[in-house]
């Protein structure tokens, strides 16, 4: 690209100076975004249509490394050469932000959001900040990369600030966020079922029974919050291995205060469920409902053990001398949620949940293990 030491542009609404002055009026005859560019004028006299050395942009067209765009800035259009320096003429444009989305997520785990397609005219670099509940308190610091991330642990619905700064002008841009949670997902399971319970007795006592299970399953003591369940951990010192899915079965091993019932609780009423759909004597109809329940009531299952190894995964391990031990609890912790994830593929829902509930416990292991100064009695 050909660098002007001295470069005057005649434009349709405004002319910019490289020399930093404007000129409000002058006479243009072009009507399709043409401007002239004249790279050895030294005063206003000489900007002319037969300027020397004159150069011609039309929109959109590349010539000596310059280009020709229209811009808007404040309700008035103008014309801008980009190419060199501040559009040529020492001039800065405010930059456009992009927020992208809309998003959706799942509570407990991060959610990435993206200004990438966020422009500036003048190709200045960028800085960014959000506000994820729009509430008027920025969340993060100003960023120099146009990605960020953030965790709801409850379910969310609303509106996510983004400002961008080009070192002069900052202008903002929204965007919105939808989040879901695991007790959602059951919540939302036990409206289904009541919705088609029609008055036949037997069809509707099994849904009450299958919505009795899904209760027990959202009790508040079990619950944290609408994505992580309470680890009670004395219950869990000596468990064999081996006799694991025997003693998940047994809820009374647990105690009632560990949330590792939650997935116990799940996994009978899914039982049931499945039980009834390959029964010729239930409706077509309840089956449909029973399987949209059982995806749904699994689906919160999943992203309860998901929600547990990434907080395994991103817990200081308070005593270096325990890394090796975490590291193995998360390793197993991922390899019982690899091996519930083979489970729903051939599409045996009741058995992947024991597995899910099985990394969820490695996982809170991991954490409980991590956050500990001296090693825990056994």
């Amino acid at each position: 690209m050909p660098k002007f030491s001295k470069i005057l542009i005649l434009v349709f609404l405004v002319i910019f100076v490289s020399i930093g002055f404007v000129i409000p009026r002058f006479s243009y005859a072009q009507t399709e975004g043409t401007v002239y560019v004249c790279p050895d004028a030294e005063s206003l006299e000489e900007i002319n249509p037969r300027c020397q050395g004159k150069i011609i942009l039309r929109l959109g067209e590349m010539v000596n490394g310059m280009t020709l765009i229209t811009t808007s800035y404040e309700g008035k259009d103008y014309y801008l050469v980009l190419g060199f320096k501040n559009g040529g003429g020492a001039v800065n444009l405010p930059p456009t932000p992009n927020a992208g989305g809309p998003y959706q997520g799942d509570a407990g785990l991060p959610i990435t959001f993206d200004a990438s397609n966020s422009t500036d005219p003048n190709a200045d670099p960028l800085q960014y900040r959000w506000d994820f509940e729009n509430d008027g308190i920025w969340d993060t610091e100003w960023l120099s990369t146009s990605t960020a991330n953030h965790i709801w642990n409850n379910d969310y619905e609303g509106v996510v600030k983004l400002e961008v700064n080009d070192g002069e002008f900052a202008r903002t841009a929204t965007t919105s966020v939808k989040v879901i949670s695991p007790k959602t997902f059951k919540e939302e399971s036990i409206s289904e079922l009541e919705s088609f319970r029609d008055g036949e007795k037997k069809i509707d006592k099994k849904i009450d029974k299958i919505i009795w299970f899904i209760n027990k399953s959202l009790n508040e003591n079990l619950w944290l919050d609408a994505s992580h369940l309470v680890f009670f951990e004395k219950w869990f010192e000596d468990f064999n291995e081996k006799e694991f899915e025997e003693m998940f079965d047994k809820p009374e091993w647990t105690g009632p205060k560990s949330g590792i019932v939650v997935f116990h609780y799940e996994k009978v009423a899914v039982r049931l469920m499945i039980d009834e759909i390959k029964s010729k004597k239930t409706p077509e109809k309840i089956g449909q409902v029973f399987e949209e329940v059982i995806t749904k009531l699994v689906k919160a299952d999943q992203l309860l053990a998901q929600v547990s190894l990434f907080d395994a995964k991103n817990t200081p391990i308070q005593n270096p001398k325990f890394k090796k031990i975490v590291d193995n609890q998360i390793e197993i912790a991922e390899k019982e949620l690899q091996k519930a994830e083979q489970e729903l593929t051939k599409n045996r829902l009741d058995k992947a949940i024991p597995k899910l509930a099985k990394s969820w416990l490695h996982s809170q292991l991991a954490i409980k293990l991590a956050n500990s100064e001296v090693k825990p009695q056994t």
